[in-house]
């Protein structure tokens, strides 16, 4: 007990210290879409009890923004980074209280259009930020209390309305021939078939086939592997003096799955089927077309063998074929 005294009194020194809490009240969690409300409770509390904080007022605010990762560290200062959406909402003006206090808050059919998004470079980000300036013992003090929301809506045709029309539509792509050209120079043809180049990533897989039209028996036997690659491109709407003078770069590129579909070469006119599952992948989203004026994703597949020259592995790619995802 002497020593929690102790405690207190240090506390009582230093000034008001205050906890804020950010509970928000909504059927699925955190998790929005397009048409939901925001609504919840803010709780502030002073660490010793029944203590008196005058505060300047407290405010809410919620923000949709465009977060550059090489700027996270500076969230609310760096001009990297894109506000796109505040609405603020006061709760309390200017005043005191002892203890506790509570605040209902509500923002009605906001309109999530976007989903949020971790990407490469960036993050689509959507984030309820409450504050308190408070008189401290020597100067003012601030608090402030983020919490980070989830959107993800059940939908996301792209944002032109003839694409989203085609998109619903079944196409089979023609099969795709090309050359690979190993280590020992020995030219490789394949045949490449994927069933559909328009994929809901919520109910459907990547399904095709793979075909070896043409190999040497030396190159066959040196062959280990095939796999398939799926890779995502993030692509960022950056000025040239952005992308040239120390700025961002204009897109980057990461790889999202590397799938084995094949052990060993198979024989010539040999058909492999494939299928890539999509649902539960992650950092999946769909093809996004120019978000908030601001950066673009697509998508792209390519087909790499693995071929083992006295020992040493050597990995050799197609070029890459455009896939477009919808959900």
């Amino acid at each position: 007990m002497q020593q929690q005294s102790l405690l207190q009194q240090i506390k009582s020194i230093a000034g008001p210290q205050v906890e804020c809490k950010i509970v928000v009240d909504h059927e699925r969690g955190d998790v929005f879409r397009e048409d939901d409300d925001v609504k919840g409770v803010v709780i502030i509390t002073s660490a010793i009890e029944q203590q008196r904080i005058d505060h300047d007022g407290i405010k809410i605010t919620l923000i949709g923004m465009i977060e550059h990762k090489q700027h996270a560290a500076t969230l609310w200062g760096a001009a990297q980074n894109h506000m796109f959406l505040q609405i603020t909402r006061e709760l309390e003006f200017q005043g005191d209280f002892s203890g506790t206090i509570q605040r209902d808050f509500l923002f009605s059919k906001v309109g999530f259009t976007d989903d949020s998004y971790l990407g490469i470079g960036l993050n689509l980000k959507y984030l309820l930020k409450v504050e308190m300036t408070y008189q401290s013992t020597l100067r003012k003090a601030q608090m402030v209390e983020v919490k980070e929301l989830m959107v993800v809506n059940e939908y996301r045709y792209l944002v032109n309305k003839q694409d989203s029309m085609d998109i619903r539509r079944p196409i089979l792509i023609p099969s795709i021939r090309f050359t690979m050209q190993p280590k020992n120079q020995t030219q490789i043809q394949f045949q490449l078939q994927i069933k559909k180049t328009k994929i809901n990533i919520a109910q459907e897989n990547i399904q095709g086939l793979l075909k070896v039209k043409n190999a040497s028996t030396q190159a066959s036997e040196n062959i280990s592997s095939f796999c398939i690659e799926i890779l995502q491109q993030e692509i960022q709407s950056s000025t040239k003096a952005q992308a040239t003078d120390g700025g961002l770069p204009p897109f980057e590129i990461r790889t999202l799955v590397k799938y084995e579909i094949a052990d060993g070469c198979p024989v010539i006119d040999d058909k492999i089927p494939f299928t890539i599952p999509l649902k539960g992948m992650d950092n999946i989203t769909p093809t996004l077309k120019n978000v908030i004026n601001k950066f673009s994703v697509r998508y792209f597949i390519k087909l790499g063998m693995t071929e083992v020259v006295e020992g040493v592995p050597t990995e050799v790619w197609s070029k890459p074929f455009e896939i477009i995802f919808y959900k």
